[in-house]
């Protein structure tokens, strides 16, 4: 890998035929174009293309100087305005006053210490769907957590099971996620505008999603106006949120509310499906490892009973495999645009309206901050595992846009998969290597099959 420094007046990377070939990647699978430009170019690069010159960031200094550093003087950048027809007017696709405003609105909704009412649905979806799982047959285990998701976290998003729902809410997010590649592409910000086929069948399934989300907020408004407003689940508060202090309007409108809704339940249900689902797969391969997560558990859930909220600060080696599976198969790229000219501490500088791309798969994989980085170990996240650069790991962004949901994401996570571990062992199907590839975050290229067979826990 390249590991000389760039100066302030020039940035190297590709151009002409080989920059078009690797945007063209960036719009289908960034993995390897990120490893290439890493590789080839070093920590800074950029890329010219017709309308926009791309930078690409791997060092954790330089992306923390431009996320956090200059926060105020970046926005979401051209591509994730892009994704507006797809995605919707959200927290993760709108910037500026408005972004703020709903922000503001919104944060004391997910408040770590107001989140057990909105994760204990968890696990009733967990035993749920667990009781229909066959016997020594293979499971395809992403299948089987992407449904069971969609009706966990619908539970703490809406107080009330949806699981009737799920099955089409499921098939809808999957065909929107086909989307993406074409929805980032250079050439969305012309297509995309136009009354073609293809952008009539998109906005048409976003349509769609979004119906079945007012439906379920259109009920939870019921609920508020006949007097039960103490749920806990985040339609109920964000329905009822409001902040004097904001520029603009102090409280949501439904529609915004919905918005908001339908953003959480598409990015939380895809980031807790994937992130239990490789840490199963990669626990079956570490018996040693599995052996002392099962451990935990159990003495935990010594009693017999299921997992709380208030169980998972006893559990930090199950937290550790939660961070270890986010940092090994979470997040592809941060993006950013730059509002005005910046100098980064390694001595490049990044002009205003540059397109700037933090590389998060690999500088969580860049073994000058993660010893062996190939290798799941979640004795990395352990307390004396030693000193990295803040932004070697930043699986929710950072900043003034770190991502509202994270902390409801990790501890859905941490409870479904301490649920899983109490009842059930599962095992691989055969040993052959599973390849990923990205579409936002890690995914593999072929089902993940796995036998589970019900355990006793210890004690």
């Amino acid at each position: 890998m390249t590991t000389t420094t760039p100066s302030s007046a020039t940035i190297d990377g590709p151009s002409g035929r080989e920059a078009l070939r690797l945007a063209r990647g960036l719009a289908g699978d960034p993995l390897p174009v990120l490893r290439e430009l890493h590789e080839r170019w070093g920590d800074v690069s950029q890329m010219r293309l017709p309308g926009a010159t791309l930078a690409f960031l791997f060092h954790p200094d330089d992306i923390e100087h431009v996320v956090v550093g200059h926060a105020r003087d970046v926005d979401k950048g051209r591509i994730l305005k892009q994704l507006r027809p797809l995605m919707g007017l959200h927290l993760f696709t709108l910037e500026g006053a408005e972004h703020a405003r709903r922000r503001k609105i919104a944060s004391g909704v997910f408040r770590p210490r107001d989140l057990p009412p909105k994760v204990a649905p968890v696990v009733d979806a967990v035993t749920a769907m667990v009781a229909s799982w066959p016997a020594d047959a293979p499971i395809d285990v992403l299948a089987e957590l992407d449904l069971l998701v969609i009706s966990a976290v619908g539970g703490g998003l809406f107080g009330r099971s949806i699981e009737s729902e799920a099955p089409r809410i499921q098939e809808l997010v999957h065909e929107l996620y086909g989307y993406l590649p074409w929805a980032t592409s250079p050439q969305f910000a012309i297509t995309g505008r136009l009354p073609l086929p293809r952008t009539r069948r998109m906005l048409r399934r976003r349509r769609a999603l979004t119906a079945i989300v007012e439906s379920l907020a259109r009920e939870a408004q019921a609920r508020i106006e006949a007097g039960d407003t103490e749920r806990g689940d985040v339609a109920t508060l964000l329905l009822q949120a409001h902040d004097e202090t904001v520029d603009g309007a102090s409280r949501l409108s439904f529609e915004q509310v919905v918005d908001e809704l339908a953003g959480l339940l598409v990015a939380a249900h895809e980031g807790v499906a994937l992130t239990v689902t490789w840490a199963l797969h990669e626990l079956a391969a570490q018996p040693e490892l599995r052996a002392r997560a099962e451990a935990e558990v159990d003495r935990v859930l010594q009693d017999g009973r299921s997992v709380v909220p208030a169980d998972l600060r006893e559990l930090p080696l199950l937290r550790a495999i939660v961070d270890e599976s986010v940092r090994t198969y979470g997040s592809t790229m941060l993006i950013r645009g730059l509002q005005v000219p910046v100098e980064l501490p390694s001595g490049a500088r990044l002009e205003r309206g540059w397109q700037v791309i933090c590389g998060m798969y690999q500088v969580h994989r860049d073994p000058r901050w993660w010893r062996e980085p190939e290798r799941f170990d979640p004795s990395r996240f352990e307390p004396e595992a030693g000193d990295r650069p803040r932004f070697a790991y930043f699986p929710f962004g950072g900043g003034r846009r770190t991502c509202i949901g994270s902390h409801l994401g990790l501890q859905t996570c941490m409870v479904m998969l301490a649920q899983l571990l109490r009842d059930f062992r599962l095992e691989r199907v055969d040993d052959e290597p599973i390849g990923v590839y990205s579409q936002v975050l890690v995914r593999p290229t072929r089902p993940i099959l796995m036998r589970a067979t019900a355990r006793t826990p210890a004690g």
